[in-house]
């Protein structure tokens, strides 16, 4: 799908249409939540920091839904009485502090309702963190609501800045035989810190599906291990690396360093490879993700996977 900027009434109909469940980064709001009255422009403010104080996210105004999940589009908003200005001076006002790259778009109901809109509020997750709501509270995404935070949990978001946030990615690339035929995924491995504050050592660990049959070169060991995901244990190549030493630079803001390429048998959308990592950064908590390597109609496919995990058997390496 399209980014929201260049988000149309169909892409609004489509997660009608393919059930796409509100989570921790998404909520529909039916038109009634977007009203000019003292009572709905506090809830704006306590949704809308509640995402800036997490994960981020998108809330979708115009939606209706049933059981977190989408059902209609309602009638929408007349752009004289709500307007995506409207929106942004109750969002400036109310929100403190205010929220550095927020986006609200408008998507025109063509068919349904023609010159009304459905507005799209697309929320980062802010590194000025926290942000308090127009209650004087501090608010976080959680069961699929906006829910206070705790005392600790105010502290914690405010480190966000202080620490460093050290995780890493990938860049997709393409195997093609020499009949033009896709023989596999391959990728490369980057780590990078978005956060100001440097960090100045790093451990760095990642685990492939056994049956991926992985390339890679770079990291410093490698043993094998069990990962426990999705409720199915799996049996994985693991691998880790020390980013430290006068051969490698801190990881500064910004900064991308390239750790390793990683080679898979040409999985299908049926039977993916998983790849799962782990970032111990200085002065910050360990950070956890993971990606979902597939192809599909020979497409090779990478793609964050948002399901937790946890090793099961512990890694002995050998040095």
């Amino acid at each position: 799908m399209f980014p929201p900027s260049e988000w149309t009434e169909r892409d609004l109909q489509n997660l009608i249409e393919d059930q796409v469940s509100e989570s921790l980064t998404l909520d529909y709001k039916a038109s009634y939540a977007l009203q000019r009255t003292d009572g709905k422009k506090a809830e704006l403010s306590k949704d809308v920091s509640a995402f800036s104080n997490s994960a981020g996210g998108l809330l979708i105004y115009g939606v209706v839904e049933n059981g977190h999940v989408p059902t209609h589009l309602d009638d929408g908003f007349d752009p004289n009485e709500i307007s995506k200005e409207w929106i942004e001076h109750v969002l400036n006002s109310r929100i403190s502090r205010r929220i550095d790259g927020l986006k609200i778009h408008p998507v025109p109901l063509t068919r349904h309702r023609p010159g009304r809109l459905a507005y799209v509020v697309a929320v980062p997750a802010s590194p000025r963190a926290p942000h308090m709501a127009s209650d004087h509270r501090f608010y976080k995404r959680f069961n699929f609501e906006s829910v206070p935070m705790e005392e600790y949990e105010v502290r914690d978001v405010s480190r966000r800045l202080v620490e460093p946030d050290v995780h890493m990615c990938g860049t997709l690339l393409n195997d093609i035989a020499s009949d033009g035929t896709a023989t596999g995924v391959t990728f490369d491995l980057y780590v990078e810190n978005l956060n100001p504050t440097a960090a100045m050592f790093a451990l760095i660990t990642f685990h492939i599906t056994a049956s991926s049959s992985p390339s890679v070169g770079g990291p410093d060991l490698a043993a094998e291990s069990v990962i426990r995901f999705q409720g199915e244990s799996l049996a994985v190549r693991s691998y880790k690396m020390e980013w430290r030493g006068s051969a490698r630079l801190p990881l500064m803001q910004g900064a991308r360093f390239n750790i390793g390429r990683v080679s898979v048998t040409a999985p299908t959308s049926e039977a993916a490879s998983y790849l799962f990592w782990e970032v111990l950064a200085s002065g910050s908590e360990p950070k956890r993700g993971a990606y979902r390597i597939a192809r599909i109609n020979e497409a090779p496919t990478i793609e964050i996977v948002a399901e937790p995990w946890e090793a099961l058997a512990p890694v002995i390496w050998r040095v």
